[in-house]
């Protein structure tokens, strides 16, 4: 078949060949280098700001709870931690507004929702209540809503590590998924690399070889007649490419000085 092809043809295909399979693995990797910056943005976006939010939500409600504690044991630092309390509390207001405006999964909603129902109650049973008894001085009502804390702390406690021990499983699912579409497209590219080189080197090789044969008859024959005159020798034509068609005119010729 591929000798019945012109030279140029033959050699087309095999660039031809060996282009499309560059392109196919070029666009697999642009492919892959998208994909993966995709992870990353998710992960950095989604997961690692998210993280970052709700530890600094986590540390901030410790804080308070400290706060008032530290101020049971030091009655006269009582209006100072008041004020403390009462700009954490809007720093985790804040955090956690920008916590919600992410993407968030269905479970993740679920969880949030949790922590939003109970960090409501413990600051209202207990945040505000703490920051009232320390401005008006109150020591016995806040060592009571100090003891009274604890048990709810607890439970706002699980809630929001829930939510960061989601983060975390998330963040290892997709790395998990991104790892794995990466090995799979390495394979892929791996397999076309070898199949195009495979490829190109046997059109290559059919090419040379089928080239050489050809002209190899031609030139014996050639040979044969200028050295001894036979006009009977004739070139067997292997196709009807350029050598082919040089082959039979070679042929005709030598028929009409025979004849």
């Amino acid at each position: 078949m591929l000798s019945d092809m012109k030279i140029g043809t033959r050699l087309v295909i095999v660039l031809s060949t060996l282009m499309i399979s560059m392109l196919v693995i070029g666009g697999l990797g642009l492919y892959n280098a998208s994909r993966g910056n995709q992870s990353l943005h998710i992960l950095y976006t989604d997961r690692m700001l998210a993280g970052i939010s709700l530890g600094l939500i986590d540390q901030n409600m410790l804080y308070n709870r400290l706060s008032i504690a530290n101020a049971v044991i030091h009655p006269e630092q009582m209006k100072a931690n008041a004020e403390d309390v009462k700009a954490t509390k809007d720093l985790i207001d804040k955090e956690w507004a920008e916590y919600m405006a992410k993407n968030m999964y269905e479970d993740e909603k679920k969880l949030a929702a949790d922590f939003v129902e109970s960090r409501a109650k413990f600051v209202e049973q207990y945040i505000k209540p703490a920051v009232t008894a320390m401005e008006s001085g109150e020591l016995p009502k806040l060592s009571e809503l100090n003891s009274h804390g604890k048990s709810m702390y607890v439970g706002i406690k699980k809630d929001i590590n829930e939510l960061i021990q989601l983060q975390e499983r998330e963040a290892t699912k997709l790395f998990e998924q991104s790892d794995a579409e990466f090995g799979t497209i390495r394979m892929v590219s791996i397999v076309l690399i070898v199949l195009g080189g495979l490829l190109g080197v046997v059109l290559g090789l059919s090419i040379i070889r089928g080239i050489n044969t050809s002209v190899g008859d031609l030139r014996s024959a050639m040979v044969k007649m200028s050295a001894n005159g036979d006009l009977t020798a004739r070139v067997k034509v292997h196709g009807k490419d350029e050598i082919g068609e040089a082959a039979t005119a070679f042929n005709e010729l030598i028929e009409g000085f025979s004849g």
